[in-house]
């Protein structure tokens, strides 16, 4: 019971960390904050980890920063400083969490598909979103990635950009933005194809 108690915690300290500094952080490049949601993440990849009936040694999850050029995107100026980690580098990233099944789970009896799922989160959230459903999906799926879409989580971030750098705030300029750099960040990591899952605004786009 006490175990249980003390998980429960976890996710509940977890979810309210990672949820309150997305509300705190929004396009903000902070470095302490953005430090802290990399801490969340950690905890939160951990406790993915314990949920979708696979063995420990069945799956791996890896997180990765995939270059976007803004040269593909609807900006008034081509060279800014975006990023998170280093306000020198001037093309943005997104930052995805991957989980890959490294053995087919034969408990479960279902067959998977090696065409990649790509789960895309709602306003206001980020890839962890999804960290309860991670590692089951790989019974369906060899290879699932959650991302942060551009100015959530851990993906690129910089103030006022909607407003200041988008060539016009309407709406089909912020779309996109969105599905550009979603665009770039398949090229960028070789996938032909891929099934895409959204949540909110995630479906939206």
């Amino acid at each position: 019971m006490l175990s249980w108690a003390f998980t429960l915690l976890t996710i509940l300290a977890a979810q309210v960390l990672f949820s309150m500094n997305k509300i705190i952080m929004f396009w903000s490049n902070a470095t302490e904050g953005l430090e802290q949601l990399r801490i969340a993440e950690t905890k939160l990849i951990a406790l993915a980890k314990t949920f979708g009936d696979r063995p420990a040694n069945s799956f791996e999850i890896s997180t990765k920063d995939t270059p976007v050029p803004s040269h593909g995107l609807p900006l008034k100026e081509k060279k800014c400083k975006f990023s998170s980690r280093n306000a020198e580098e001037e093309d943005l990233h997104i930052h995805s969490v991957c989980v890959k099944a490294t053995r087919r789970n034969n408990e479960n009896g279902n067959s998977t598909t090696s065409t990649p799922l790509v789960l895309m989160h709602g306003y206001m959230n980020g890839a962890m979103y999804f960290y309860r459903n991670l590692v089951g999906l790989t019974n369906y799926f060899d290879t699932v990635y959650s991302l942060d879409t551009l100015g959530c989580g851990l993906s690129s971030r910089c103030p006022d950009f909607i407003n200041k750098r988008l060539v016009t705030q309407s709406r089909e300029a912020t779309e996109t933005l969105f599905v550009e750099s979603l665009e770039a960040w398949r090229k960028a990591n070789k996938i032909d194809k891929m099934i895409l899952a959204g949540h909110s605004m995630g479906g939206y786009l």
